[in-house]
């Protein structure tokens, strides 16, 4: 068994891998593997079928396929499952394959992603969105504001919110995103991220960072704000899903991590569909 950390060398490769498994999972990214890499402690494993392999939040060995497991023989998808652990994460769409005494399944609520249509983000029309509506036109009549694709040279705005945003938290740097997301920032070009940045009052006031996942979805990835900007989030939702994503059917805002806050936050945009992640073990 060849192991190797993961590497920005095995973009191109993971990445068609991931492509071809053509799922709204927001886990299927290679962004998301290379920079959370030390975190999952994600890893590139060469034997006869590649898989990443990682680490459960209890320390269990755990495993993400590179290929759509419906095409292996069943004896094929134990042997894997004995040799690296649990499976984590399977589309919902692949569960006919688990049936029968040989599976445990488990899904939990926390690692859910929220997936919401682009046209009604950039319109927030609907009964279910009048307090996002209103919080926007509060965002736009409180503050001069503006908007930008987030380039290279407007990246050191971006860390300005970045460093505002992690103040906010009264939390180390080691408990939040804000490493990944750092580093997100510096290799935008290499990892194939896209994203708008915010001003108010002419100021850096929150960013976007995201990248096409598959077909008609955009995931966003990391969504930075400084608080004191009221109807901030609204406004930059709104206006990314006008002008950095409007091509797109779907955006994904990945999981609740099982914080009450990103719940309640990520609920109030009224997802239209929650994608579910299923976690197999053997018995």
């Amino acid at each position: 068994m060849h192991v190797e950390k993961i590497d920005l060398l095995h973009g191109s490769q993971i990445s068609r891998c991931f492509r071809s498994l053509k799922t709204n999972i927001s886990d299927f990214s290679f962004a998301n593997v290379f920079l959370f890499r030390e975190k999952c402690g994600y890893r590139f494993v060469r034997n006869g079928d590649p898989v990443i392999s990682c680490t459960t939040d209890e320390g269990e060995p755990c495993w993400m396929p590179l290929r759509d497991l419906r095409l292996f023989e069943r004896n094929d998808i134990i042997r894997l499952m004995k040799d690296h652990g649990v499976l984590f994460p399977v589309p919902e769409e692949w569960m006919d394959i688990f049936k029968g005494d040989k599976f445990s399944v488990s899904c939990q609520e926390s690692e859910t992603d929220y997936l919401y249509r682009v046209e009604t983000m950039a319109s927030f029309k609907g009964g279910r969105l009048t307090r996002k509506r209103n919080r926007l036109k509060q965002f736009l009549s409180l503050y001069e504001h503006d908007s930008a694709l987030l380039t290279a040279e407007r990246r050191n705005d971006a860390r300005q919110v970045l460093d505002a945003w992690q103040a906010e938290t009264d939390l180390s740097r080691e408990e939040t995103d804000y490493g990944p997301c750092l580093e997100a920032l510096r290799l935008m070009d290499r990892l194939d991220l896209i994203g708008m940045i915010y001003y108010a009052e002419s100021r850096p006031a929150g960013f976007l960072i995201g990248e096409k996942l598959w077909g008609k979805t955009f995931v966003i990835h990391f969504a930075k704000g400084i608080k004191s900007y009221k109807g901030l989030y609204e406004y930059m939702f709104n206006d990314g899903a006008k002008r950095l994503i409007s091509g797109y059917d779907y955006l994904n805002l990945e999981e609740d991590l099982g914080k009450e806050a990103l719940r309640v936050t990520k609920s109030s945009y009224g997802p239209d569909m929650m994608v579910r992640k299923f976690r197999i073990r053997l018995k």
